[in-house]
C-alpha cells in the first residue's frame, strides 16, 4: 500500500512538471526508471505550458528548428525540390474538422509507427535535402517524431549526405486556417484518400529526387 502511495504521489508530482517537458511522459510505476509516451494533444495547449515545452526543447533537440507556414506554403507553391512533408497524424489523420485533407505531396507516417521505427524513413529520404514533420498541432508528435528520425540519422554510418530536419509550426491545423480558404487552397491541399491502415512508407512509395534547387 506505501509503495502504492508513493507511485500515486510521483504520478501528480510528474503531472505538475510534464506541461513543461516538450516530449511529454509519465512515469510508469510497473517499472522503476521506465517512461511510456502520454497521450497525443488533441487541443492546442496553453500558451504559457507551449512556450515552457520550446524553452526545453530547444536544450537537446536534434533536429534543425522550425518552418514558418508562409514560408512553407512559398516554397511548395514554387515546387520546391528536395523538400518532403512528412504527416505524422495517428487516429486525426482523417479528422473530420480538417476536411479529411492533408498539404498535398505529403508522406502520411503515423507517430505510433515512426517513433517506435525510424530506420525506413531515413532510408526512404536519403535523396532529400528538406524534411518537415508535422501533426495536428506540432506540439507532441511532430517535434518527438523529427526528434526520433534526426537521431537515428546521425547514427548512419558512413554519413548521410546534409539535410535539414524542420518542424511546421502551428502543424497541419495552423497551416489550413492560414490557407484553407485561400485562392491557391488546391495547391496546398488534397485528400488524405481511401482507408488504409499501413502508412505510404508500408506501401512502398519512395521518394524521388528532382533537379538541385537552384
Amino acid at each position: 500500500m506505501t509503495a502504492r502511495l508513493g507511485c500515486f504521489a510521483r504520478r501528480a508530482a510528474w503531472s505538475a512538471a510534464a506541461g513543461s517537458a516538450w516530449w511529454t511522459q509519465r512515469a510508469d510505476c510497473n517499472s522503476r526508471g521506465r517512461w511510456e509516451d502520454e497521450a497525443p494533444v488533441t487541443e492546442r495547449l496553453a500558451p504559457a505550458v507551449a512556450a515552457a515545452r520550446l524553452a526545453r526543447q530547444a536544450r537537446d533537440r536534434q533536429f534543425d528548428g522550425y518552418i514558418e507556414p508562409e514560408v512553407l506554403a512559398e516554397l511548395l507553391a514554387a515546387g520546391r525540390t528536395g523538400l518532403v512533408v512528412v504527416d505524422v497524424r495517428d487516429s486525426d489523420f482523417r479528422a473530420a474538422r480538417t476536411g479529411r485533407l492533408k498539404i498535398r505531396g505529403a508522406w502520411h507516417a503515423p507517430a505510433c509507427e515512426l517513433r517506435s521505427d525510424a530506420v525506413p524513413l531515413v532510408e526512404a529520404l536519403r535523396g532529400a535535402d528538406t524534411v518537415v514533420f508535422h501533426c495536428m498541432f506540432s506540439q507532441q508528435r511532430g517535434p518527438a517524431c523529427a526528434q526520433a528520425y534526426a537521431q537515428h540519422r546521425r547514427k548512419v554510418t558512413p554519413p548521410l549526405p546534409a539535410q535539414r530536419v524542420l518542424v511546421l509550426r502551428d502543424g497541419f491545423a495552423g497551416f489550413q486556417e492560414r490557407f484553407g480558404g485561400g485562392a491557391n487552397a488546391e495547391e496546398l491541399f488534397e485528400g488524405v484518400g481511401p482507408w488504409n491502415s499501413s502508412s505510404c512508407l508500408k506501401q512502398g512509395r519512395q521518394f524521388v529526387p528532382g533537379p538541385a534547387p537552384s
